[in-house]
C-alpha cells in the first residue's frame, strides 16, 4: 500500500470507515433496509480503531502516537465487509480547521 514511500511524519489525521458485513441469515428486505445504518453491536469502534492503529505503526506512520485526530470515523452495516482507511500529514490537506 505504501510502496517505497516513507511513513508519514506527525501530526497525522485519519479517516476510517468500517463496513460491517450483514449476517447471511438476513433476508433481502432486511439487508436493503439496514445498509448504511449504524452498526451498534460488537466489535466496538474503539477496539477496531486500536487494531488498525497498531497494525499500521511503522508502515503508514512511525508510531500511532502521531495520530492527532480523525476527520471522520464510522461503523455501519454493509452488504460487503471492508475497512476504508486514509491517513495524511496534517499539512498536506487544507480542508481542516
Amino acid at each position: 500500500a505504501m510502496g517505497k514511500r516513507k511513513p508519514l511524519h506527525g501530526p497525522v489525521t485519519g479517516f476510517i470507515q468500517y463496513d460491517m458485513p450483514m449476517p447471511k441469515s438476513w433476508n433481502a428486505a432486511k439487508r436493503e433496509a439496514m445498509e448504511g445504518h449504524g452498526h451498534i453491536s460488537k466489535p466496538d469502534m474503539t477496539n477496531l480503531r486500536k487494531l488498525v492503529e497498531d497494525a499500521l505503526s511503522g508502515i503508514v506512520y512511525n508510531d500511532d502516537m502521531e495520530i492527532a485526530c480523525y476527520a471522520a470515523e464510522s461503523k455501519q452495516w454493509a452488504i460487503k465487509g471492508q475497512t476504508v482507511i486514509e491517513y495524511w500529514e496534517r499539512n498536506e490537506r487544507h480542508d481542516e480547521n
